[in-house]
């Protein structure tokens, strides 16, 4: 029966055999190429990934940078501002004191003018031909106007020694009182003028 077979039928299982095992093996190298590939696109979707999560710190670091160099120049040029404004303020304030200053030595300055001037009207003497007659009185302010005394000396007439007593008494009765000084005024504004 060996002999009937032939070298070409004992060679057949082996031939058969071999194909079976180089099918078997293509199939487990394609299988193991397309794992490949597969595992190749999944490396380079996850070097992609990687490569825009790097380009996105990258963009967020160069934007926190810039964030912290735009922070520290406000935050200097606010320092800037409140300098100048607390300079401003204390230029204002010495120029208020000044103004303050001035304002209180005017004050004085016109206290005593007026104190003054109010002196000098309160006090005034009358001459008459022999006597002098003193006559003192506070005069009231009002607004600036003043009541407006006046004596002609030459109206009155100083008669013999005995007599003068009772000329002076006239004329210091025809005199005005404070109350009845606006009356006066009243009569003789041409004299006020």
């Amino acid at each position: 029966m060996l002999n009937a077979l032939g070298p070409s039928d004992l060679e057949f299982p082996s031939v058969r055999h071999a194909e079976t095992a180089q099918r078997t093996l293509r199939q487990e190298l394609q299988a193991e190429a397309e794992a490949r590939a597969v595992e190749s696109e999944q490396y380079e979707e996850e070097l992609q990934q990687l490569q825009l999560r790097l380009a996105a710190l990258q963009r967020a670091k160069e934007a926190s940078e810039r964030y912290v160099l735009e922070e520290e120049d406000t935050w200097i040029r606010s320092q800037e501002a409140a300098r100048r404004a607390e300079a401003q303020a204390s230029d204002a304030a010495a120029a208020v004191a000044r103004a303050e200053a001035e304002a209180a030595a005017a004050t004085q300055d016109a206290v005593r003018a007026l104190a003054a001037q109010q002196a000098a009207e309160a006090t005034f003497t009358v001459f008459l031909p022999g006597v002098t007659v003193w006559i003192k009185f506070v005069l009231e302010c009002v607004r600036g106007q003043r009541p407006l005394i006046k004596i002609q000396a030459a109206n009155l007439e100083v008669p013999a020694p005995g007599v003068a007593s009772s000329a002076v008494a006239q004329a210091l009765e025809s005199l005005p009182t404070i109350q009845d000084s606006k009356s006066f005024e009243a009569a003789t504004p041409a004299e006020q003028g």
